[in-house]
């Protein structure tokens, strides 16, 4: 069973720290998200016909959600540079 995700960090602390802790905090989410994405592709069969919409419709879901969360973190990090 996953360990659920509790957002309770001060997203208002902007100070280098608090940068850095809600960062690896997303890191982390992100690692789990991929595990758990792993474990799913392992056991992964072609769903029939009826349920084919909804694991196509996830599954993009999936990957617009990681192009933008990459997308952020690349606008950060040229920020960095």
């Amino acid at each position: 069973m996953p360990v659920p995700i509790h957002d309770d960090d001060d997203d208002l602390d902007t100070t280098p720290s608090g940068i850095a802790r809600r960062l690896t905090r997303v890191a982390e989410i992100i690692a789990r998200a991929n595990d758990r994405l792993d474990k799913i592709r392992a056991g992964f069969a072609d769903p029939p016909d009826p349920e084919k919409p909804a694991v196509i419709a996830a599954t993009s879901t999936i990957v617009s959600q990681a192009t933008r969360a990459a997308t952020s973190a690349n606008e950060l990090l040229g920020r960095l540079r």
